[in-house]
């Protein structure tokens, strides 16, 4: 600490007397701690996202029944199109939402279109005998 009086250099604490002169630097006064107001954020409620829950059912049903990698691919961005939408960022959104239809009903034909054929040539097979 440096004298605000003399200048003399001190390693006296903030308080002490200074020992040149004798001058006492006052205590610095440090910021009271005042009552701020109570503000609370108030929680936006947006309407979910739409077709969101259609999407999601029928990419459910597609893991369980028809091509399990596009169902699953299907609920992982229906689910991160929800998250977005929620934080707000509609066009990312709606992209997301549309990729995860692709994907689930592109799914669900494969599957549809694969057990038709499975059934057709087990017909087939059972005439051929």
């Amino acid at each position: 600490m440096i004298c605000a009086r003399c200048g003399h250099p001190s390693d006296a604490p903030v308080g002490a007397a200074c020992p040149a002169c004798g001058h006492r630097e006052p205590a610095p006064a440090w910021p009271t701690a005042q009552a701020q107001p109570q503000w609370r954020p108030q929680a936006v409620i947006r309407p979910e996202l739409p077709g969101a829950s259609t999407v999601l059912i029928v990419s459910i049903l597609c893991a369980t029944s028809c091509c399990m990698p596009a169902g699953v691919l299907g609920v992982l961005w229906t689910e991160k199109a929800k998250k977005l939408w929620l934080e707000g960022r509609d066009a990312e959104a709606e992209k997301t939402l549309s990729h995860a239809k692709m994907m689930t009903y592109g799914g669900a034909a494969v599957g549809l279109v694969l057990g038709v054929l499975v059934v057709i040539l087990q017909v087939a097979v059972e005439v051929m005998k």
